[in-house]
């Protein structure tokens, strides 16, 4: 919902005229950057108007066939609605030169729109509402009475279980959202054999990734001869708010002041056939080489590259009242040739990180310290 928000409210920028640079789920436009955050993803609207769509298509229609329109309805306006409303909030900052929409502006304006959505679907529903029974009342005989009032007891009760489940449900997520506790841990560097070694930790200066609320980061540098390799790895025992592997605040650029300029998931054959691909990310240097970042995102039985297998996986686990347990695994190195990319490649293999990837968990990089 993220990138889907991020995606297409970029290109209804661009169609407007705004000069747009769109990096994941950050939109840089001239004077202001915005991130699509996670409560900017539409996620809480869209659920909400299912279950107003629920109780509509229930109650005002009588033919599958329109209670299953109007069901579609239900998820396809407010993502529609959600990309509207994020365009319509950089379009206003950019308008009025940033004074408006930024702030609480920005959440009062998404309340506002998000209203007049939700009564726009209200319109609809009355509109397509199926005919009331006409003609005078008439009594019902004790037979019909007593299954109408059967009927309403079942109403009542299917009502009443489903507060009490939305409330049980309520309750699930929040004890899901606390996370659970972690032991501490203690990360290892990989031995490097033929003629890598290990330098150490990279210190100020350095590319560094940085992970907020990991459990575990740390970067190491490796050299072999004049050329120079990074590893970081940053593990999370489990997730909760504000402590996610998959999170926009997340920075593997190096810098906060630095974008990427390219993005992607390479080829299998890029280090060589078997190894697992990697995304991988191009950020421009002050002396005008290019630094690539090849990562990869470790489970505890999987490794990929695809952020949408990582939330899959982080919500099976807390479903299944699991541990969201993850590690991302970055290579980074100047490139000045493509032969530096054979040279990472060879790091890889004398590393040992061929094997350890392939096999994912987090055994080779993380120990959980006892208590």
């Amino acid at each position: 919902m993220q990138q889907l928000t991020a995606d297409y409210s970029t290109a209804l920028l661009r169609w407007s005229g705004v000069p747009v640079f769109h990096e994941n789920w950050i939109i840089v436009i001239p004077g202001g950057t915005f991130l699509v955050a996670e409560a900017c993803a539409g996620v809480r609207f869209l659920i909400a108007s299912l279950a107003l769509g629920a109780l509509i298509s229930g109650t005002m229609f009588q033919s599958w066939a329109k209670r299953s329109f109007y069901m579609l309805l239900s998820v396809l306006v407010p993502i529609a609605a959600n990309v509207v409303r994020a365009y319509g909030i950089v379009m206003i900052a950019h308008l009025s030169n940033f004074e408006l929409a930024v702030g609480v502006d920005h959440l009062v304006y998404g309340f506002v729109f998000l209203s007049f959505v939700m009564l726009l679907l209200f319109g609809i529903a009355w509109m397509m509402r199926d005919p009331l029974p006409q003609g005078p009342a008439q009594p019902l005989p004790r037979e019909e009475g007593a299954a109408q009032s059967a009927s309403m007891g079942y109403i009542l009760g299917v009502f009443t279980a489903a507060l009490f489940i939305s409330l049980g449900l309520r309750l699930y997520a929040f004890d899901m959202m606390r996370g659970n506790a972690i032991s501490p841990v203690t990360l290892h560097a990989p031995a490097a054999s033929g003629d890598w070694r290990l330098l150490g930790r990279a210190g100020p200066g350095q590319w560094q990734g940085s992970f907020v609320g990991a459990d575990g980061q740390a970067t190491w540098l490796y050299s072999n001869g004049d050329h120079r390799v990074s590893l970081f790895v940053a593990y999370y025992g489990d997730e909760a708010p504000g402590k996610e592997l998959i999170a926009g605040r997340n920075n593997l650029t190096g810098s906060k002041d630095l974008e990427a300029i390219k993005s992607g998931i390479t080829k299998e054959d890029v280090f060589g056939y078997g190894l697992v691909p990697s995304s991988y990310l191009i950020v421009p240097e002050d002396t005008g080489a290019r630094r690539y970042v090849w990562y990869w995102y470790v489970l505890s039985d999987d490794v990929t590259a695809r952020q949408a297998d990582v939330k899959v996986a982080s919500l099976a686990a807390k479903l299944s009242g699991g541990r969201a347990e993850g590690m991302i695994v970055a290579v980074s190195m100047l490139v000045e040739t493509p032969e530096d990319i054979a040279i990472v490649g060879d790091f890889l293999n004398a590393a040992g990180l061929h094997e350890s990837l392939n096999a994912g968990g987090f055994a080779p990089f993380v120990t959980t310290d006892i208590q």
